[in-house]
């Protein structure tokens, strides 16, 4: 009997000091998000931007309360660009009943993963160009490619250049650009004044354009839109340079990373390469302001991590800090359908890429005034915008 009630008197010496040891660890458990990138293959590059963007977040996160005491965790999960995997990897994360997922980042992964969020988590694809159901779960991030390519093709129109030719590849990205500038060549303000005099198509797998790039300078265009990105951007600007086809070309702010520059370098065209960019590119030609603070605090965060601050990195910044603010204002047990309807009657919320209002269902918070045009200047070995906000020229 003596032998027994000493036992008990061990196990519950025992359980009390276990039982603050669970408590500490049970505070600090982390708030793990989900990232789903392509982080090796062909489109990496930009994703790589992507997730040292979120890493800085998630320390700056964590040294100022996390959330609600707990801290931010990002698991990242490679796609390789394959919708087939990303569609794997989600519906892995997803088993966990997630209220957050980030990612992916291309038209067609976030075309496929979609399908599996329709009704939660929340999904924040790192792509301008995905489909959005109208008030959904799905968020996409910058300016919604047929807003930013209206506002290029004002751009173009106010320089008096008339006749667009489109070289574009068949894959998900190229067909959200062509039905993106056929939207924006049916505005008002385009008729008559600016048109589309060649289309043609090639593979992103192809090594050469050259027939497509001969059928288009036969078309005697004033500049060509190559709404693609990576390795085929270079074919295509390789294939106008061996044509001696020198007009301005317009593709994807995919394309904006230094590695790419540095690849293409020898056949960017003297008449410039342009992108259909946010307000980070206007940054040295904002007014005082919630924008350019929030600018500045990037780019101070960024370099005091000792990271290059490259374009593709504000793909995630401002989409992470609002979930980062719904967290914080709902509580790390907010669900998914929380989490949405705080962020769809977000407004006023000043970012890097602009002043987001969600309030339109439109599910990127951001309009057109909010887009830019930027050139890449090799001298100065960055991207700089060349338009006001909504498309105006400097």
């Amino acid at each position: 009997m003596q032998l027994t009630r000493a036992l008990l008197v061990a196990a519950l010496a025992i359980l009390a000091f276990a039982a603050p040891a669970a408590a500490v660890r049970a505070q600090v458990e982390p708030y793990e998000i989900g990232a789903v990138l392509p982080l090796t293959g062909g489109s990496s590059f930009t994703n790589i931007q992507i997730k040292a963007s979120m890493m800085v977040l998630q320390d700056i996160v964590n040294k100022t309360g996390g959330i609600k005491g707990r801290p931010l965790h990002f698991t990242f999960f490679d796609d390789g660009g394959n919708p087939a995997t990303a569609v794997s990897l989600t519906a892995q994360i997803i088993a966990k009943h997630p209220a957050i997922l980030m990612g992916p980042t291309l038209v067609s992964t976030c075309r496929a993963t979609a399908q599996l969020t329709m009704k939660g988590p929340v999904e924040w694809c790192f792509s301008p160009g995905v489909p959005i159901t109208p008030n959904g779960y799905l968020f996409g991030s910058l300016v919604a490619t047929h807003e930013n390519l209206a506002t290029t093709m004002r751009y173009l129109r106010d320089r008096k250049i008339k006749r667009i030719a489109m070289l574009l590849p068949t894959d998900a990205t190229g067909q959200d650009g062509e039905e993106s500038i056929d939207d924006a060549m049916a505005l008002p303000e385009n008729a008559g004044l600016i048109s589309v005099v060649a289309r043609d198509k090639f593979n992103t797998s192809d090594f050469s354009v050259a027939a497509q790039v001969a059928r288009i300078k036969a078309a005697a265009p004033d500049a060509v839109v190559a709404w693609t990105t990576g390795a085929s951007l270079q074919t295509v600007l390789r294939g106008l340079n061996e044509a001696g086809l020198d007009v301005p070309v317009v593709t994807t702010p995919g394309n904006m990373t230094h590695a790419q520059m540095d690849a293409m370098a020898k056949i960017i065209p003297k008449a410039g390469l342009y992108f259909a960019a946010t307000l980070v590119q206007a940054h040295s030609s904002l007014r005082p302001g919630p924008i350019r603070d929030a600018q500045d605090n990037y780019f101070r965060a960024t370099r005091d991590a000792h990271v290059v601050p490259e374009p593709g990195g504000s793909y995630a910044w401002d989409p992470t800090l609002i979930i980062v603010d719904a967290l914080r204002h709902l509580g790390p047990d907010a669900s998914a359908e929380q989490i949405h309807d705080y962020v769809e009657h977000l407004h006023g919320w000043a970012g890097i890429n602009g002043i987001y209002d969600f309030r339109d269902g439109l599910q990127h918070g951001l309009t057109r005034n909010a887009g830019v045009v930027a050139r890449w200047f090799a001298d100065k070995n960055d991207w700089i915008a060349v338009t006001r906000p909504g498309g105006a020229p400097l």
